[in-house]
């Protein structure tokens, strides 16, 4: 079944869109990423788009603190943060732990250790940098690609 209804496009025009491309769209306009969509930032507690998945029983959670972002983080979960030192298998421990508890509970996060494994070093989507200044013939276009870090957390506790 195929449902369809009004979608506002950003230029406040009404149109007919199929509800399927219209939440591809909404997901666009959220600020989804690749990583995203690749399922690396599952778990993860970024501005704007709240929990990216559910969390199944009462396994042991964490928020933590890494390149100026917070996420987070239970035990089998993949994310993509900003770069950090190491190569692909490497094993790291985040240790700016800000909250951690274990279904409503909270625990001491003084005493949780978040440790993880790099799967991957990558650059995030291209972001186009467009200047103009009208009437003068100035326009410059650059991109640019920011460097990244899969990890999968491997434990929490």
């Amino acid at each position: 079944m195929e449902l369809t209804g009004w979608a506002i496009a950003s230029n406040g025009h009404r149109s007919i869109r199929h509800f399927k491309c219209f939440c591809a769209l909404q997901s666009h306009w959220a600020g989804e990423t690749s990583a995203d969509r690749h399922g690396y930032n599952a778990g993860a507690l970024t501005p704007g788009r709240g929990f990216a998945a559910e969390q199944t029983g009462f396994n042991m959670f964490a928020i933590v603190r890494t390149g100026g972002k917070q996420y987070r983080v239970a035990e089998g979960d993949k994310i993509a943060v900003e770069k950090l030192a190491g190569d692909a298998g490497d094993k790291i421990e985040l240790g700016d732990i800000l909250l951690a508890g274990e279904g409503s509970e909270l625990k001491d996060a003084s005493k949780v250790k978040v440790s993880a494994e790099i799967i991957a070093q990558a650059k995030s989507e291209k972001v186009i940098v467009f200047k103009k200044r009208r009437r003068h013939n100035y326009r410059r276009r650059n991109g640019h690609r920011q460097q990244m870090t899969l990890l999968r957390i491997v434990s929490v506790g």
